[in-house]
């Protein structure tokens, strides 16, 4: 389940890419291409835009353009936590923040995640944006000396944003072509059947009730982002539990096999007289032994790109940041550089990489400026 050339497998499916017209949008000082309905509402350092999705379906992305403009500067798609918005920094401060930090084309894209808007609603969503973006941002490439420079892509997001973001790095790095460069996630959600109910005792009336003030804020997150919290976001994203054992969904399954069975749903069984018993349509998942997968597979384009996974130490999705890394980690040491080394070329080189923050370690602003600069590191050099 990965991206050949311009065909990918979405949840069984065979998609062709597909780029819809673009127009000219001219300014003062340069022309962009933007898609088809063009822009909503233009600053000077951002613009607003629409992007057709299917017959009737718009995706809306947000544009903030960097502070000093150069050479094919960066760009970094942003994507949204989904959940406990709430808390940190607004969205409008972290695009601002890493524009600024990274210097810096941002994109934010607003992708939408409900009951409504199941799984997989957000990853045809966030595929299309960047397929947008490579086509009329990256694609506009800048010529100097007869030499051609493309805009480098990155990708970042926290929590389900983070999921988001480590499926595109990881299906989106093709070196044939210009492909993601570099992912930074925050508490990634990349495993999602390795979410299984606790054995410990529910929640105390007294923590249910926590009011949210400076002194219990940093308990109040925590119960937010807790394993029933999760399991409850899972129930209502994914309306069947196929869709969570996807690649796609799970990030880390393209490294290694799910960390539980399919749940099995029973039948109603019968009386002795004919009637149904009305209390079965049980829902059981097992959990099972993982095995470990080869990707990206030997004879792709693919090659890892560079990965910051930030995790807080309190966080219950701190194991599954780890994992990621460290099974990126061992891919890359063993698949791209025995690939490069038949090929005789250098390997080049990647940074895989897991900070540990306090408490939950939800972004703020000092954690998106930091991003930023790693951003601005890693997406200049070769």
């Amino acid at each position: 389940m990965h991206r050949i050339a311009s065909t990918i497998r979405l949840y069984g499916r065979r998609v062709r890419r597909t780029y819809f017209p673009s127009r000219w949008l001219a300014s003062s000082s340069q022309c962009r291409r933007y898609s088809t309905p063009p822009i909503l509402n233009r600053s000077d350092d951002v613009a607003n835009v629409r992007v057709k999705t299917g017959i009737t379906g718009y995706i809306s992305l947000t544009i903030r353009h960097p502070p000093r403009p150069e050479a094919a500067n960066p760009i970094i798609i942003y994507l949204k936590r989904g959940m406990l918005s709430a808390y940190g920094s607004s969205i409008a401060d972290n695009i601002y923040n890493l524009a600024t930090s990274a210097n810096a084309t941002v994109v934010y894209v607003e992708y939408r995640l409900s009951r409504a808007f199941p799984y997989p609603v957000p990853i045809h969503t966030v595929v299309r944006a960047y397929d947008w973006i490579k086509e009329n941002l990256a694609g506009s490439t800048v010529k100097t000396h007869d030499r051609t420079i493309p805009s480098r892509i990155g990708v970042c997001g926290e929590l389900v944003g983070g999921s988001l973001a480590a499926m595109l790095a990881l299906t989106e790095c093709d070196s044939a072509s210009l492909g993601i460069g570099a992912a930074a996630l925050g508490n990634p959600i990349v495993d999602w059947t390795a979410l299984h109910s606790p054995d410990a005792r529910p929640e105390s009336k007294a923590t249910s009730r926590i009011k949210v003030t400076t002194k219990s804020q940093g308990l109040w997150e925590k119960y937010l982002l807790s394993i029933e919290s999760l399991l409850t976001l899972r129930e209502e994203y994914f309306p069947k539990a196929e869709k969570y054992h996807d690649s796609f969904a799970s990030p880390l399954l393209f490294f290694r096999t799910p960390s539980s069975e399919l749940p099995l749903e029973h039948t109603p069984t019968q009386s002795s007289d004919g009637d149904s018993n009305p209390e079965i349509a049980v829902l059981e998942s097992t959990q099972k032994r993982r095995f470990l997968r080869k990707y990206p597979p030997t004879y792709s384009d693919l090659i890892l790109p560079h990965v910051r996974v930030n995790v807080g130490k309190d966080s219950v999705l701190k194991d599954q940041g780890i994992e990621l890394v460290d099974l990126m980690r061992r891919s890359f040491a063993r698949c791209e550089v025995d690939r490069f080394t038949h090929l005789g070329k250098d390997c080049p080189q990647r940074r895989f990489e897991v900070v540990d923050w306090e408490r939950l370690g939800l972004w703020d602003e000092k954690e998106i400026l930091e991003i930023g600069h790693w951003f601005g590191d890693v997406l200049r050099k070769p």
